[in-house]
């Protein structure tokens, strides 16, 4: 198997967001189409690489929309976009 592969990519959740960085974090409102809980944001801004084991189940799911806006503030962390 290739080392890499036990690894992924990450975005942090955080939960009753406190940051106002539109830019950078995704609001992301509960609903039973997400499983969201709590209004949370996605950190666009903290991805971290973790392995996979120590990944733990599955808490909720964006919708399209929100994948969008995700992609734009990511294009933004990494200077892809102005």
């Amino acid at each position: 198997m290739n080392p890499f592969m036990k690894f992924s990519q990450l975005l942090g959740l955080a939960p009753n967001p406190a940051v106002a960085a539109p830019n950078f974090r995704i609001t992301v409102e509960p609903s039973e189409r997400n499983g969201l809980r709590s209004r949370s944001q996605v950190m666009a801004d903290k991805p971290e690489t973790v392995r996979r084991a120590r990944i733990g189940a599955q808490i909720g799911t964006l919708d399209t929309q929100d994948v969008a806006r995700l992609n734009v503030a990511l294009a933004l962390v990494m200077g892809l976009a102005d």
